[in-house]
């Protein structure tokens, strides 16, 4: 059951984390197009 509940609570923090994404994007007037790059890089990075 604890397994479960780690995917839930992993899945939440992803959509949080997301909705900072756009808006810190929204604010610096990054386009989708650069915070997806942004994010590809990060993946790289680890």
């Amino acid at each position: 059951m604890v397994f479960f509940k780690d995917i839930e609570v992993s899945y939440h923090l992803a959509a949080v984390e997301a909705q900072v994404d756009e808006a810190a994007a929204e604010l610096w007037g990054i386009t989708d197009r650069e915070l997806n790059e942004i994010r590809r890089s990060l993946e790289e990075l680890g």
